[in-house]
């Protein structure tokens, strides 16, 4: 009901050996909002977990360097939103992921668990933070200290991502959509990746990649240049006819 592209899963898993059917996808799906903390208790998370281990055992992970091949240091981008009348912008310190504890449920993270979430495209930015009309947002240009590896999760499929663009209309603090990428982020974080890298949702509109990273040190690993710069977003009005 809520998660997409199992046999994209499946034919992930076979490259390793193991054995998913899509029915055991969906009685997952259904133990992980019964029980979204207990994925590995479950066989077939146990057989994804093990999926992903061996796809890093095999360094299969995805590289991403901290210089292009001219030498220039990889640009990633984050932003913050804020009230329009709230005068003062976001500091430099402000900028990277929430303490634990208090982040929202995110599509990498569960609450209350800090991943710092960036993206190669500064246009990107409003769409991935719904910017509203009255508010401004703050943006922070990140340089790369060394390089980092991530699972990339176009391993499944370069049209994961899109089921995301859902996630906003679900009132929940928990939200469903979420459950899945929410385990695979966990066993990448455990087996130590650095993160997750994945299409941005809104490719129909623009081309970037987002960026999940579990596993950083401030101004040791990734680096914040320069202080960072409030943006106001343009909107377009546009009506489309719905059936609901």
């Amino acid at each position: 009901m809520f998660f997409f592209f199992f046999d994209q899963f499946v034919k992930f898993a076979e490259k390793y050996g193991i054995e998913i059917s899509i029915d055991e996808l969906k009685a997952f799906e259904q133990y992980l909002i019964q029980h979204p903390m207990l994925g590995t208790k479950n066989s077939v998370g146990e057989k994804l977990f093990e999926a992903i281990r061996r796809h890093k055992e095999a360094s299969k992970g995805f590289i991403l360097e901290k210089s292009s091949r001219t030498g220039n240091p990889i640009v990633l981008f984050r932003g913050r939103n804020r009230k329009s009348d709230f005068f003062k912008a976001f500091t430099s310190s402000e900028m990277w992921s929430p303490p634990a504890g208090y982040s929202s449920h995110g599509r990498y993270n569960a609450i209350g668990i800090p991943v710092l979430y960036l993206t190669d495209n500064i246009e990107s930015i409003p769409y991935e933070l719904h910017t509203a009309d009255d508010e401004v947002v703050d943006i922070a240009t990140f340089h790369l200290e060394r390089d980092i590896i991530l699972f990339d999760i176009g391993e499944f499929n370069s049209e994961f991502e899109g089921f995301f663009l859902n996630a906003r209309t679900e009132s929940r603090l928990l939200k469903h959509s979420y459950l899945l990428p929410n385990f695979v982020g966990a066993c990448c974080d455990f087996l130590g990746y650095d993160g997750v890298k994945f299409i941005g949702a809104h490719r129909t509109v623009l081309k970037y990649t987002n960026y999940a990273l579990f596993h950083y040190e401030n101004e040791v690993d990734i680096s914040i240049v320069g202080d960072p710069v409030t943006f106001k977003q343009k909107n377009e009005r546009r009506l489309e006819n719905r059936d609901f």
